[in-house]
C-alpha cells in the first residue's frame, strides 16, 4: 500500500509517501537488492500516461526480513528520486521485487501546482577572492490551506535558475503580511502571524539550509 498525507504539492515541494508491505504467504520473506534492481522502486506516471523517469537514485537498498503475517513500512520523499518538478499531474505507483516477481501496489493521485507569490528578491552573496560572484533569488509562496495560508521559502540560484529547495514555513494568517529581512551574509529571516496572538520565525541561508526556527 502507498499513501501520502496530502494530495496537493507546490513544485519543488517534498512528496513524501508511506509505503506498507505485508506478508501474507505464511513463510519469512526476505527483501533484497539483486546487485541492479532495489526491492523498492516506483512507478510514475504524467497525466499524459507517459513514464516520469528517475534521477538513477536508489530507491531502497537494505535488506529486509518480513515475518509472515507482519507489516514493514518506509517512508520515502519522491522530490529527489524522479522528475516531478512541473506543474501537472502524477500518478504514483510502489512496486517491490522479491523473488524474481514484481508486486504493484494500487495507484494514487497527485498534482504539482505553482504558488501564489507574495515577495521575491535577488541577492548577491558575500564576494570571495578567486571564485566568481554568485546570486540568489530569494522567495515567499503560499497556496490555500482552508482558511489559513501555507507559507514556503524558495531558494534559487540566478542565473542557472536552479532550485535549491522548498522550505516549508507553516500556516500564515492571510491578513497578516511577513516581515523579511536579508543579513550582511546574505541569509534570510522571516516573521509572520501564524495566530491572533502567536507568530512563526524562520532562518534560511543561501544553501537552504534552516539554521532557525522558533515560534511566538
Amino acid at each position: 500500500q502507498i499513501r501520502t498525507a496530502k494530495d496537493t504539492f507546490l513544485v519543488y515541494e517534498s512528496v513524501p509517501v508511506t509505503v506498507s508491505i505485508r506478508n501474507f504467504s505464511g513463510r519469512q520473506i526476505q527483501l533484497q537488492s539483486d546487485g541492479k534492481t532495489p526491492w523498492l522502486k516506483f512507478l510514475v506516471t504524467s497525466e499524459h500516461g507517459d513514464v516520469v523517469p528517475a534521477t538513477g537514485l536508489v530507491v531502497e537498498n537494505d535488506e529486509v526480513l518480513i515475518p509472515s503475517g507482519q507489516t514493514v513500512t518506509r517512508e520515502i520523499d519522491l522530490l529527489p528520486l524522479y522528475e516531478i518538478r512541473s506543474r501537472g499531474s502524477y500518478q504514483i505507483r510502489a512496486m517491490v521485487n522479491v523473488a524474481g516477481l514484481t508486486a504493484h501496489s494500487t495507484p494514487i493521485d497527485i498534482a504539482t501546482i505553482n504558488g501564489r507569490e507574495l515577495w521575491s528578491q535577488t541577492i548577491g552573496l558575500p564576494v570571495v577572492d578567486g571564485v566568481a560572484e554568485e546570486y540568489r533569488i530569494y522567495t515567499l509562496l503560499a497556496r490555500r490551506d482552508v482558511d489559513k495560508d501555507l507559507v514556503y521559502i524558495s531558494v534559487r540560484g540566478e542565473p542557472s535558475k536552479a532550485t535549491y529547495s522548498l522550505v516549508g514555513l507553516g500556516h500564515m494568517l492571510s491578513t497578516a503580511e511577513p516581515q523579511v529581512r536579508i543579513d550582511k551574509a546574505a541569509h534570510l529571516h522571516v516573521l509572520f502571524q501564524n495566530g491572533p496572538r502567536s507568530f512563526g520565525y524562520m532562518h534560511v541561508d543561501p544553501s537552504a539550509k534552516i539554521i532557525m526556527r522558533a515560534a511566538y
